[in-house]
């Protein structure tokens, strides 16, 4: 992610053709090991232009960035043989963010700050799910869902963003997790302040009554039914030798428990109602 421009052979582009793969496989940066592979890297001169030499035949994808842009591909797929071509790229915009953690009165060093970039419309019906090959493309090489951990004056930078809507999670243990909704266009700093969260405790047990070490232990949103979205994350754990889990941090709602565990069938405890004072 060098200024400069970038180009990838394309190797098996179907692997995300599908629009379930699409949404449901982000970040799509993971599949780009099995679809792209790198074949050069090179800066444009003063008048903006650039050369890629002893390239092979075949399919290629070209893309560029500069200071402030998004990592920009070409719109097309770019296809080689003998002869030389010439291709202009146009670098979109992006934008920044910073996000300035508090817990209580000191800067919360260390926090999980997640962002994710809301790509489809999941009100506007089944065709707002599909997502064209350049939009694809883009987000592949620009992850619209990342995460950074504040630093120790409670900062977490995040640069190179497409601008689009976002939610953001910060967690930090035994703090509430902490959501909120941002458009994102120009660069923006925000800052969060977290509040006391509750504390779930309790013990794992089989359907015999035999305690359970080592099951995973987690929290999801009461009746989530948002096909399609990634549900928010959640404070989640392990239980102990003696099956006993503590899960901290955990924000007001209607929370359902789920229990995973080798051997075992998945359990879950249903209607777990925090309210805070």
């Amino acid at each position: 992610e060098r200024d400069g421009l970038s180009v990838w052979e394309i190797l098996d582009w179907n692997l995300l053709r599908s629009s379930g793969a699409q949404v449901m496989s982000l970040p799509l940066r993971e599949e780009l090991t099995r679809a792209l592979v790198s074949r050069g890297h090179t800066t444009a001169d003063e008048q903006g232009d650039y050369r890629f030499g002893e390239l092979e035949p075949g399919r290629y994808l070209v893309a560029a960035v500069t200071a402030g842009s998004l990592l920009t591909p070409f719109p097309e797929i770019i296809e080689i043989d003998e002869t030389p071509i010439q291709r202009d790229i146009l670098c979109l915009p992006g934008s920044s963010l910073t996000v300035r953690v508090r817990a209580g009165s000191s800067p919360g060093q260390g926090a999980l700050v997640n962002l994710r970039g809301s790509i489809v419309d999941t009100g506007s019906g089944s065709e707002a799910w599909y997502m064209t090959r350049e939009e694809l493309t883009l987000f592949m090489l620009n992850p619209p869902i990342v995460h950074a951990y504040a630093d120790e004056d409670g900062l977490a930078h995040f640069s190179r963003l497409p601008r689009i809507e976002y939610q953001i999670y910060v967690q930090k243990k035994p703090w509430a997790q902490l959501s909120r909704r941002l458009v994102l266009e120009d660069p923006q700093q925000i800052t969060v302040e977290l509040e006391p969260g509750a504390i779930i405790d309790g013990i794992v047990l089989s359907s015999e009554g035999a305690i359970v070490a080592g099951a995973q232990v987690r929290i999801a949103e009461a009746n989530w039914n948002n096909w399609g979205q990634i549900p928010p994350p959640l404070p989640e754990t392990t239980s102990g030798a003696d099956g006993r889990f503590l899960i901290e941090g955990v924000p007001p709602g209607s929370y359902d428990i789920r229990t995973e565990a080798k051997g075992f069938v998945d359990g879950r405890l249903r209607g777990i109602e925090i309210v805070f004072d």
